[in-house]
């Protein structure tokens, strides 16, 4: 009953937000930066943070009558602590920023009682929540231990061709600092590749920190009271250098995966000559050959953004368009078997 509970809370995150939810809900103006800070380091010692501009602070005590509720939930990383008044100082705040790389998120976890708690052994729990877009789409959920240097995804959705785990993409990356803890996140576009916010799209998002317990918006796996993320409309020649990014990357991966799935169809023991010489064969040799036709990847401009059009998912999903293929060549050849 728990598991449907939150199969059902995964599909939820993927409903429309209504126009109520759009103006409860918090908004951070996410902006384009040439060459973000990488790391917490960078971050600490970044202009924006001993500026503090962009920095978003906002965070109300957790609902405590919500966190009784969590006993079932995953919590393999979630250290949880009661609100009491030593607590004062321990004040939470995030930046964010994006470029032609990716999103990046700095979050600052000041708490006065740090090295008591590294003495001690104890950690401080983050839980980050996010759906790229307001609909059709599960959201993601990253749970950190800040002292501990751990990190989970858990994602609330199957792997298929519109939805990935990013497990294999992110970097999350925790320190000790003055007076706290830093922690940063990156997620490369190449991972969210068909959800680019390229024109001032909104994202839910919420970061929920278990020590004090402070929230920016809702409740674990509250979606409709996350608040909501806006990325600030990139340049032409930006917008541009992204596509042209992933469209690199999506060229390199088809090249990969083609290379591996030829190897495995191809060969006389192990895989199926018949299916790889009717089916494999012909589209593996003309994605190659279009590839080929847009010269030096280097050279690659926004003409050949507008000639890729449509390629860029196959490229990118080869591995289920292989099992697409399959499928097909199967069910021709059950049926002809049967008409025979």
């Amino acid at each position: 009953m728990n598991v449907l509970r939150f199969v059902l809370l995964g599909v939820l995150g993927a409903v429309g937000v209504t126009a109520g939810e759009l103006d409860a809900a918090k908004n951070y103006k996410c902006p384009y930066l040439e060459n973000p800070p990488y790391g917490v380091s960078a971050w600490v010692q970044s202009e924006m943070v001993k500026s503090g501009k962009g920095r978003e602070s906002r965070f109300v005590p957790y609902n405590s009558e919500a966190a009784k509720g969590l006993i079932l939930d995953a919590s393999v990383l979630r250290d949880t602590y009661a609100a009491t008044t030593s607590a004062t100082g321990a004040d939470t705040a995030f930046f964010m920023v994006y470029d032609e790389r990716g999103w990046y998120v700095y979050i600052q976890s000041n708490d006065p009682e740090i090295q008591k708690l590294q003495d001690q052994g104890k950690d401080i729990s983050l839980e980050l929540f996010f759906t790229p877009g307001l609909k059709e789409v599960p959201y993601y959920q990253v749970m950190i231990g800040q002292l501990a240097q751990t990190v989970k995804w858990i994602d609330w959705g199957m792997p298929h061709r519109h939805y990935r785990s990013l497990k294999n993409y992110a970097k999350v990356e925790s320190l000790p600092i003055q007076g706290g803890v830093g922690t940063f996140m990156f997620i490369p576009w190449e991972a969210l590749y068909d959800r680019l916010p390229l024109n001032e799209e909104q994202w839910r998002f919420t970061v929920i920190r278990w020590k004090p317990p402070v929230t920016w918006g809702g409740t674990v796996h509250d979606t409709g009271n996350f608040g909501l993320v806006q990325f600030e409309k990139p340049t032409r020649i930006v917008a541009e250098a992204i596509q042209l990014r992933i469209l690199r990357a999506a060229w390199l991966h088809f090249q990969r995966t083609a290379r591996k799935e030829v190897n495995h169809w191809s060969d006389e023991k192990l895989g199926d000559l018949e299916f790889y010489n009717k089916a494999l064969k012909p589209v593996s040799d003309s994605e190659t050959e279009f590839g080929k036709s847009l010269g030096d990847p280097a050279e690659w401009n926004g003409a050949t953004i507008q000639k890729s059009e449509g390629r860029l998912h196959d490229w990118m999903e080869f591995e289920y368009r292989v099992s697409e293929l399959r499928r097909e060549y199967l069910l021709d050849k059950s049926f002809a078997n049967r008409r025979e």
